[in-house]
């Protein structure tokens, strides 16, 4: 198997059904579905989401279930004894220790070799879970594989949003300093006409109570010259 083993919630996503359905029809049409079992997980191939959405648009067009299986693959397979027994063993470990009853053969002469059979049983017991054991650590190796794949495409991911978020935050502030220093420039603007205007308004105002006091000044000087005799205001002038 080439493709990356996935998951009946990943093929959900695919083909857009429910886990459920998924699953449903991956239990009626077991033996057509591209796929194995992990333990009691069952894995599939990328290849295995466009036969179960082709099951499903047959299966709603009203396609019985032998047109479906002979579409996708002919007749289902017999099960030879080493996959009866592998699958025996997956479903329920504990046969492994157990002595597994065999029924008796008969020679072609006609007499039963019970001891025979045994020993063929065995055989085939230790193939299958060898067999069995070796997929198994190979399709682990392969779901490791693909979680560190998933793990290292999805920090990526992350780091790639961080880093969009980033520079958009610094263009942000950027505009926020460009707008602030546009309103320093406006107040700065206006706090120098107001101190030019108010320099301004200064400098004539002192020129005004210059020319007051002058005036004041002066109405004083003919006040006190009024108040002189007349003889000496004539002496003065």
């Amino acid at each position: 198997m080439n493709d990356k083993p996935i998951k009946a919630s990943d093929i959900a996503k695919i083909v857009r059904m429910t886990e459920a359905e998924v699953k449903e029809i991956s239990k009626k049409y077991e033996k057509i579905i591209p796929s194995r079992y992990l333990g009691r997980v069952r894995i599939y191939e990328k290849s295995a989401a466009d036969v179960i959405s082709g099951i499903a648009k047959m299966a709603s067009e009203g396609t019985d279930r032998e047109e479906i299986i002979s579409h996708f693959g002919g007749e289902e397979k017999k099960q030879s004894t080493k996959e009866k027994v592998a699958e025996r063993i997956r479903k329920n470990p504990v046969l492994i220790n157990k002595k597994i009853p065999v029924k008796k053969r008969e020679k072609e002469s006609g007499e039963s070799t019970p001891e025979k059979n045994r020993t063929q049983t065995r055989r085939e017991i230790v193939s299958a879970v060898k067999v069995r054991s070796d997929s198994d650590k190979s399709a682990m190796l392969e779901l490791k594989i693909s979680k560190l794949t998933a793990r290292i495409d999805k920090l990526e991911a992350e780091l790639s949003k961080v880093s969009e978020n980033t520079e958009s935050e610094i263009k942000n502030i950027g505009k926020s300093i460009d707008s602030l220093q546009k309103q320093i420039d406006v107040i700065s603007e206006w706090t120098e006409y107001f101190d030019k205007n108010f320099e301004s308004k200064m400098e004539f105002q002192k020129k005004t109570n210059q020319y007051s006091d002058d005036k004041i000044e002066a109405l004083k000087a003919e006040i006190e010259f009024l108040k002189l005799p007349w003889w000496k205001r004539l002496s003065s002038r």
